[in-house]
């Protein structure tokens, strides 16, 4: 802005929207000297006679006291309350989730805006060209009587203190309180320095490759210290100042530095619910004045953002028109407008001016000195300021209230079931122990109820978990397959034709039976008599016979653990949403499980010993009935080959002829008594060892109350030790740390909607 006039500040800039219409935008009054009638100047009678301003000059304000009627306008119940109501939900912490009205102060490091905020709070805060500060810090104004006055600073934990119990007890504990007549800038600046040691931070004015040995790690904070102030004479107000801009790096700012504080401006201004107080320098070219570029990308159309001008009287003569084009917001047209302010100079600092004889100098200024007293006079000094900033705010509240309180509802919702799908906290073995233990009781309901048939949704939706009508068509696979291809060599008739029964496609090319029984019949001749049949030939025969039921059974066996495995993995995914968890119970049962299985493994090795390798023995009727049945069939066939049992009894066979009939040679006698045991017998015990198979092993051994499905039950978990709970229950960091963070914002959302009650929404 110092030098020559710039050309471009003759017409309006398009990059934010249209002129300003009013300091009071909801009554859409014109922007002029006069749109707004000032209250009755009063003399300060600690200034000396000769600094006080004439009553006989223009009105002005009075920055040590407000007229009645103004102060009046500021203190409307109606408006006090919502910033009450919106300063205490941020000591919630609440700003982590959701986005609250505010006021935010930015500009350059040498913008003079620690100046500004002096002026608007009577703070003054330490100046340092080369310092930058390190966190934000948030000033609360609020009109009180005199008795309840006081200011006092703390720290507002902030989104790294969440789950860490530890660390928000340490940031909450700094607090200081001091009587207000004794807050002066020396114990302002100690208490500003204790909180930055109390954050962990670089001491102010020291080398960061030095730091007196302090760790670096820690360069800025996250957390917000709170300065609030009360008194008679205050006015209601908040507003949050942020480190300032810098473009140089230093020994006591970084490169790096400048990156962090540039990220942080841009995180607050680039929130919609802040009004925006963009700080410039008169002597400095706005263009050049980063934080209006920053200010131009998160409010294009300047909708949230108060311009302010500092240093007005540091402009040189003749350079003053393209101020004066800004601040009448000419150059850079705001929604808000812009103001123009007069800070107190390094001279008057180390003059020790008071910040009650800056107001009257700035005062003066602005009223005498030209062309700075042609700024319609609601637009100049931060009195001026301060009462449109508390309107602002009060009024941007309100208007943003509403959404805010739906918006904390939704969170509050949100946050609520991200809770709930965590489930209830494992610190302990007991609650360790509760919390697997209803895992397991889901586990053996849901068992039960598919061991049953009886298939809810889920686990009609979801095949694998339909474990009985697996099993089942299992089963049926099972038995079918051993019908067909559980014997070696298929049975015949008395006919000598193949026994449909015992038929398969294969049938064609596979040898005869009877040629078979007939080279075994030879080859295991001992010392029985002639016609007579070594009685080990049946079994040995009964053993070739049965020889496929091994690799079938073990087949099948398989299967059903592959169906098994299937559903206890689905069925563990379904009931235990945390993979940790799940692996952990997976691995834990899988030693168990294994034995079970090795143990039904044995169980089916020891039913095809049972029926292949012990003695042919059976009490079922059946065998002797079919093989009788076979006998006589035999003779019936033999004998209707005589002719009997037809209707011609004169052709009846001779008793001789019967009896050769009836009477075989011994081989072949053999043979047929052979097949004809062997396949009674084969009939008996494949139905007896397909029923074991189903009953002890799969039945018993697998799906059985110790088996491998219920091995996972609630008695199982209440026998664990603590130690075995922790290794599969307890929560690991990452869930911890999640469900701290998802009940500490319930309960900060919840806390806000409570206070957010006190105005009735």
């Amino acid at each position: 802005m110092a030098g020559k006039k710039n050309k471009r500040a003759t017409k309006p800039s398009n990059l934010w929207g249209s002129l300003a219409t009013s300091p009071v935008e909801s009554q859409g009054q014109a922007l002029s000297p006069t749109s707004q009638t000032p209250p009755e100047l009063h003399a300060d009678p600690d200034q000396p006679q000769s600094q006080m301003v004439s009553l006989s000059d223009p009105p002005t304000y009075s920055f040590d006291r407000f007229s009645a009627s103004a102060m009046d306008e500021l203190d409307r119940p109606e408006r006090v309350k919502y910033l009450s109501v919106i300063d205490k939900i941020r000591e919630t912490g609440v700003t982590k989730d959701i986005s609250l009205p505010q006021l935010v102060v930015v500009g350059d490091q040498s913008s003079g805006k620690s100046s500004l905020l002096e002026g608007i709070t009577g703070l003054a805060f330490p100046v340092s060209s080369d310092v930058c500060t390190r966190f934000a810090t948030q000033i609360i104004l609020r009109r009180c009587p005199v008795e309840q006055a006081s200011a006092e600073v703390s720290i507002i934990p902030g989104p790294n203190s969440v789950g860490n119990e530890a660390a928000k007890k340490h940031l909450e504990d700094f607090k200081r309180t001091i009587d207000p007549s004794k807050f002066e800038n020396e114990a302002l600046a100690t208490i500003l320095s204790d909180a930055s040691k109390h954050l962990g931070l670089p001491s102010a004015g020291v080398k960061l490759e030095e730091n007196n040995g302090e760790s670096l790690e820690k360069r800025f904070s996250e957390d917000i210290v709170r300065i609030e102030l009360s008194g008679p004479n205050q006015r209601h107000l908040s507003v949050v100042d942020v480190p300032g801009l810098f473009h140089n790096p230093t020994k006591f700012q970084t490169a790096e530095d400048k990156e962090i504080i540039r990220n942080l401006v841009q995180e607050y201004i680039g929130d919609k619910r802040t009004i925006v107080l963009g700080v410039c320098s008169a002597i400095s070219n706005l263009a050049t004045q980063e934080v209006f570029q920053l200010a131009r990308q998160a409010d294009p159309n300047g909708q949230r953002t108060v311009g302010i001008v500092t240093k007005c009287d540091a402009v040189a003569s003749g350079d003053e028109q393209s101020v004066l084009d800004i601040a009448t917001n000419k150059y850079e047209p705001l929604k808000h407008g812009w103001f123009v302010v007069k800070n107190r100079s390094t001279k008057d600092i180390h003059e020790n001016v008071t910040v009650q004889q800056r107001h009257q100098r700035e005062l003066s200024f602005f009223n005498t000195t030209a062309p700075w007293n042609t700024i319609p006079k609601e637009r100049r000094g931060v009195g001026p300021l301060k009462d449109y900033l508390g309107k602002l705010l009060s009024d941007h509240a309100r208007s943003e209230f509403p959404e805010f309180v739906r918006e904390l509802k939704s969170r509050r919702e949100e946050s609520l079931q991200a809770l709930q799908q965590l489930g209830d906290s494992r610190q302990n073995s007991a609650e360790q122990r509760t919390f697997l233990g209803d895992i397991a009781a889901k586990y053996e309901r849901r068992v039960q109820d598919v061991l049953d048939g009886t298939y809810d949704r889920v686990t009609r939706d979801n095949p694998k978990l339909k474990l009985r009508k697996l099993l089942r068509d299992l089963e049926d696979e099972f038995k079918q397959k051993m019908h067909l291809h559980g014997h070696t060599y298929p049975f015949k008739t008395v006919n000598d034709e193949t026994d449909k029964e015992f038929e398969r496609p294969t049938e064609s090319s596979e040898e005869d039976i009877y040629d078979w029984i007939e080279d075994i019949y030879l080859d295991n001749r001992g010392t029985e008599l002639p016609g007579m049949v070594n009685p080990s030939i049946v079994r040995m025969a009964f053993q070739e016979q049965s020889i496929h039921w091994d690799d079938i059974t073990f087949e099948y066996f398989q299967k059903a653990l592959d169906i098994i495995t299937a559903f206890r993995s689905q069925i563990f995914e379904l009931l235990i949403s945390e993979d940790d968890v799940r692996q952990n119970v997976v691995l834990h049962l899988e030693g168990q499980t294994d034995t079970l299985f090795d143990k039904a493994r044995q169980s089916v090795s020891r039913c095809l010993k049972d029926e292949r390798d012990n003695i042919l023995k059976t009490l079922n009727d059946y065998y002797s009935e079919t093989l009788e049945k076979c006998k006589t069939d035999r003779i019936e066939k033999r004998l209707k080959g005589l002719g009997l049992g037809g209707n011609d009894f004169f052709k009846m066979p001779s008793l001789d002829a019967i009896v050769r009939a009836a009477k075989l040679e011994n081989t072949d006698e053999a043979i047929y008594s052979i097949h004809d045991a062997l396949k009674a017998y084969y009939k008996v015990a494949i139905k007896r060892f397909v029923d074991a198979i189903s009953l002890s092993v799969i039945e018993t051994d697998l799906l059985g109350d110790d088996g491998p499905v219920k091995v996972f039950n609630t008695h199982f978990v209440n026998n664990m030790s603590d130690d075995q709970l922790a290794s599969i229950a307890a929560e690991t960091s990452m869930t911890s740390i999640a469900r701290a963070e998802a009940s500490a914002k319930v309960e900060r959302l919840q806390q806000a909607l409570d206070m957010a009650k006190g105005v009735g929404a």
